[in-house]
């Protein structure tokens, strides 16, 4: 999500017969948590933009000039949304938190056994051929 900070826009407009075209430059903060070990992350993201303003809307991608203004701030939110990480990590090999006891497998070694056992597969389980014990053929 980005953060409440100040949002860098660097925009410029270009008029059109049928509109305004504006491109540029957004920069803002944004505040997140890892998903594997949800600790605390932040970053900066930075995006370009161009984007179609239209009074009467033709293209379907265009926003629409109301008045005699350009409202800015649904488009900026829109690209900056779109530019912030959807899962971020805080490194690229994290290995996360335990799925039994919840340890932060960054700094903590658990006890828990590795093994993940799903009963529905226990039925199977039993058919499986013991390698040590003798065959008969």
């Amino acid at each position: 999500m980005v953060a409440n900070s100040q949002v860098e826009i660097g925009l410029t407009l270009e008029a059109l017969t049928d509109g305004i075209v504006v491109h540029g430059r957004l920069c803002a903060d944004w505040v997140s948590e890892c998903r594997r070990c949800l600790r605390q992350l932040s970053g900066r993201s930075e995006t370009e933009v161009q984007e179609l303003y239209q009074a009467v809307v033709i293209d379907p991608d265009a926003y629409p000039i109301v008045g005699e203004q350009l409202d800015l701030l649904e488009m900026v939110r829109e690209n900056l949304l779109l530019a912030v990480p959807v899962a971020p990590l805080c490194t690229v090999d994290c290995p996360g938190l335990c799925s039994q006891c919840g340890a932060d497998l960054q700094t903590t070694k658990c006890g828990c056994s590795n093994k993940i056992a799903d009963e529905r597969w226990a039925a199977l389980d039993l058919l499986k051929i013991d390698e040590s014990r003798p065959t008969t053929e």
